[in-house]
């Protein structure tokens, strides 16, 4: 039995009419662009389907003149040269109203110029231990070991944070 290949849809947003664009609503908790995103979490915890939501919502999302999304997805074992063409893009994309997405499933084996450059990190369950959480929020805040319990509760009981 032959299966048949996802459809893609291509949309030309710049050949849209204004009207068109301001019924197009993306999703409402979607970052202004430029951003620097950082999704973490472990196998099937829906890292993908994030992206997706953020990026179209229940719609198209109007995606204005110049503005790009560039995803990268487990490409933590990719070769170093790789890596830092994907660096390049968390460094400087904002400049060239480019938003990229680094997709991993750990938090620790993210590169650590990726993580000093985010504008936003979104994590999931199973993404890291206890301690990578109370790591993290030491990156962020004066007090991690009230951050990272509240963090970690809320892992518990949604999956995301």
């Amino acid at each position: 039995m032959k299966e048949k290949g996802m459809p893609i849809f291509v949309y030309n947003i710049d050949e849209t009419s204004n009207k068109s664009l301001e019924q197009m609503k993306g999703n409402k908790y979607s970052p202004d662009a430029p951003f620097r995103l950082l999704i973490c979490g472990g196998s099937h915890s829906r890292k993908t389907n994030i992206v997706i939501n953020l990026i179209l919502g229940n719609k198209l999302q109007c995606m204005f003149k110049e503005k790009k999304v560039v995803v990268f997805e487990d490409l933590y074992a990719k070769p170093k040269k790789v890596q830092k063409q994907i660096i390049l893009y968390f460094i400087s994309g904002q400049h060239q109203n480019i938003s990229p997405i680094y997709v991993s499933q750990k938090y620790t084996q993210t590169s650590k110029i990726i993580c000093e450059n985010l504008s936003h990190l979104a994590l999931f369950n199973n993404g890291g231990s206890r301690e990578d959480i109370y790591r993290i929020m030491r990156q962020y805040t004066d007090n991690p070991k009230k951050a990272s319990k509240i963090i970690d509760k809320y892992l518990q009981d949604q999956d995301f944070v």
